[in-house]
């Protein structure tokens, strides 16, 4: 039995409906328990601005927390204890709204916590837009076999397999940065921000019998 093996590639996009900030607060002191307390000074800092901004605080989630130990080097060549760097990293979801996303930047620079800031934006339902991939998919590579059987002047028979790697679709999303210090001087403006739409893809390998 001979067959023809096809792939097909999905590509779907779809227009952002959530911002996802991600937040990095930094502290630095010789003291462990200094570095310790500034660093949950300025995540409290922030917890309050999401309260004020009328979200609730318990929606800013931690995502990374480290604590180094700093050395430098002395003329000798010996390196020798330096203090320590402590930083919190916190992520929170809200709907993508232009006004809504101002008055969260208004208050966090307003409060001048010191913490770093990025935004990216996505959609809240990724397993209707990952269905929408597939689909897609299948139909590419279904239209891509006709083609191809007509160009080698062969019958498609019927359809014998589909393999598909159950891998994680790729997401390509739309991230703004903004530094601790550039938060810190205070937006004057609003930011007239117009995410690109969200991209994903993914591929299937459809597996058709020849009609000899």
């Amino acid at each position: 039995m001979r067959t023809i093996n096809v792939q097909g590639k999905g590509i779907v996009k779809a227009e952002p409906d959530i911002a996802i900030l991600q937040f990095q607060a930094i502290a630095k002191n010789h003291d462990y328990s200094d570095c310790i307390r500034d660093l949950n000074a300025q995540v409290e800092a922030l917890r309050i601005d999401m309260e004020t901004a009328g979200i609730d605080r318990a929606e800013l989630k931690t995502t990374d927390l480290r604590i180094n130990v700093n050395t430098r080097s002395l003329k000798d060549g010996r390196r020798v204890f330096d203090g320590y760097t402590a930083s919190h990293e916190l992520i929170i979801e809200i709907p993508f709204d232009k006004d809504l996303l101002n008055k969260v930047l208004r208050i966090v620079a307003k409060a001048q916590s010191g913490v770093g800031l990025s935004i990216s934006f996505s959609v809240k339902n990724k397993e209707a837009l990952r269905h929408s991939v597939l689909g897609e998919a299948v139909r590419v590579a279904k239209s891509n076999a006709d083609l191809l059987a007509d160009a080698a002047g062969i019958k498609l028979g019927k359809l014998m397999q589909i393999n598909y790697g159950w891998t994680e679709i790729r997401f390509y999303e739309d991230t703004m940065t903004m530094p601790g210090a550039d938060l810190c001087s205070g937006p004057e403006y609003d930011v007239d921000v117009q995410p690109a739409e969200l991209k994903a893809e993914d591929t299937v390998t459809l597996i058709y019998e020849i009609d000899d």
